[in-house]
């Protein structure tokens, strides 16, 4: 029996099947393993450029050095820390103005976790490796006169001191960080955005 519109309803009609494909999710560790392998060559380089030129430095260039580092281990920290816990909304409230650099903010804010791995761990033991490297020349200058367990324990104090100061300034600046997200995020994107198409 056919039905009026002259189909028969017992004939099984076969539909065009559709091709799903499925999205293929990213790799989550791709990042954590490109910036291992980007520390670990940067470590080996800068290990043995901060070896070749400090090893015969004077005392004073070489606590400048420390400090100038130690300065930018900070500074960095308080950048990758301050992306990491920027919300959103405000960046894009200032988009919604055209504040300068905003949409280099946007774009760096939803990849908080990398520019905080980028400026946290990866400059930040660059400037570790250098200042512990210049910290030894220091060492090495201090210990020159010294022998046996009085050179251990001066080298081991230099060492200490530096890594101390290190952490007491980041622990210090992690809160304006947090509590300064906003302005710190704009003050960086404004300045990268003149080297950026992203305005």
């Amino acid at each position: 029996m056919e039905s009026p519109s002259g189909e028969n309803p017992n004939s099984t009609k076969q539909k065009p099947q559709k091709v799903t494909t499925k999205n293929k999710k990213p790799f989550k560790y791709a990042w954590p393993i490109k910036a291992g392998i980007l520390t670990l060559m940067l470590a080996l380089m800068f290990g043995i450029l901060s070896e070749v030129l400090l090893s015969n430095a004077s005392i004073v260039i070489a606590i400048i050095v420390i400090v100038f580092l130690m300065a930018i281990s900070i500074v960095f920290d308080v950048i990758g820390v301050a992306f990491a816990c920027c919300p959103l909304e405000p960046i894009l409230s200032m988009a919604s103005k055209k504040v300068k650099g905003s949409k280099a903010a946007i774009a760096m804010v939803r990849r908080g976790d990398i520019v905080s791995s980028v400026c946290s761990d990866i400059i930040g033991d660059m400037c570790g490796i250098l200042s512990g490297a210049a910290g030894a020349a220091v060492a090495a200058k201090i210990i020159m006169s010294q022998t046996g367990a009085v050179a251990v324990i001066i080298a081991s104090v230099v060492s200490a001191v530096i890594t101390a100061l290190t952490v007491f300034g980041k622990a210090m600046c992690k809160r304006l960080a947090v509590e300064k997200c906003v302005p710190i995020v704009s003050f960086v994107s404004k300045l990268l955005s003149i080297f950026s198409k992203n305005k």
